[in-house]
């Protein structure tokens, strides 16, 4: 090999490093981005704690109560907060296939209140009120802003 073809090479292995560099700089840019619409949306998902703290006083309990009440009733039967979570939770392909093997049947409505209930001490009829109160709040502040 000559001089010349010595220069091709390098050249060519410089051009394929660079081109890897800027791959990789944009993997993780595009990573970044993603995971910051992530955050974005799920604050944007995630109870309002002002109407939380609002609901706590109302029903005489704790906020934090309130929060893992609202919380958990979405979580089970809310159709767009179940796509949010699920999007974030499976980030990988292993973690999704692992994660959709090892669920069970999704509790009932009637089911996942007494579970609530009994779970957090509130009476049925008083955490169904929160839950209601909760839902009808936000549609309204829904409905206000569009």
């Amino acid at each position: 090999m000559n001089k010349r073809h010595y220069i091709y090479v390098i050249l060519i292995i410089s051009s394929l490093f660079l081109i890897g560099c800027d791959t990789q700089k944009d993997a993780e840019k595009r990573k970044a981005e993603a995971k910051e619409t992530q955050e974005q949306l799920a604050n944007f998902f995630k109870p309002d704690e002002e109407k939380l703290t609002l609901l706590a006083i109302k029903y005489k309990t704790d906020p934090q109560i309130v929060s893992n009440i609202v919380d958990s009733y979405l979580s089970s039967h809310d159709f767009m907060h179940n796509i949010l979570k699920e999007m974030f939770d499976n980030n990988d392909n292993d973690n999704k296939l692992e994660k959709n093997t090892s669920k069970s049947t999704k509790p009932t409505i009637i089911e996942t209140i007494h579970n609530l209930s009994v779970k957090h001490k509130i009476a049925e009829d008083v955490l169904v009120s929160i839950i209601i109160d909760y839902q009808i709040w936000t549609a309204a502040e829904s409905g206000a802003d569009g």
